[in-house]
């Protein structure tokens, strides 16, 4: 469903959301968690490096900004089919699914409101009529909660299916977990602090 802007304003009463609503929430954000590590295969892959460098190189670059490497890197990767499988996905609604998941991930719920819409609290500002900017009240159905929940999991799903990153995943997945560097310096018994010099007495 196409994000429509209200002509009217509406009141909203409080009710907490529901177990089912909390469920297919966090369903959705783990979701998005593993469609953004396909993607971070995807890069590592058209880009013939390895992983660790792909992810050094992108930093803490957000999910958009992965897809739009991703796009790039498969428009100059030769016989690679990236790119229409990537533009399936965006055809498939993934800018609308994710706007859901940012709103009911970062927003902060308010209420409901007299159409029944879950009412979100964001930090998008917006500029009205008399030139003031005010913050941007997003509102989700709470069918399209599991809908969104529904389509990431599916999405993941396809891209394992399509996007050629399963064997770059299973790698990863044998391989061992070692022990994290700082680890060694945890170990180490902690010395005895010195106290500080004492007023001495007269």
């Amino acid at each position: 469903m196409a994000k429509t802007y209200p002509s009217k304003g509406s009141k909203r009463k409080w009710s907490a959301l529901s177990d089912e609503d909390h469920i297919h929430t966090s369903k959705l954000i783990r979701s998005f968690a593993e469609i953004e590590d396909r993607l971070t295969l995807l890069i590592t892959l058209l880009s013939g490096t390895s992983e660790v460098r792909a992810t050094t190189l992108m930093g803490k670059a957000n999910i958009s900004t992965k897809f739009r490497i991703a796009e790039e890197l498969a428009r100059i990767t030769p016989k690679a089919d990236a790119l229409s499988k990537l533009a399936m996905v965006k055809n498939a609604g993934w800018t609308e699914i994710l706007n859901r998941r940012n709103v009911l991930a970062h927003g902060s719920y308010v209420g409901t409101g007299e159409s029944g819409h879950h009412h979100f609290f964001t930090n998008n500002a917006v500029f009205l009529e008399d030139g003031s900017k005010a913050n941007e009240v997003h509102g989700i159905r709470p069918e399209s909660i599991k809908e969104a929940s529904d389509w990431a999991d599916q999405m993941v799903q396809w891209m394992d299916q399509n996007l050629n990153v399963q064997a770059l995943r299973e790698t990863r997945l044998q391989q061992e977990t070692l022990p994290h560097p700082k680890a060694r310096h945890s170990r180490r018994k902690p010395k005895d602090a010195a106290l500080p010099p004492q007023p001495s007495e007269e």
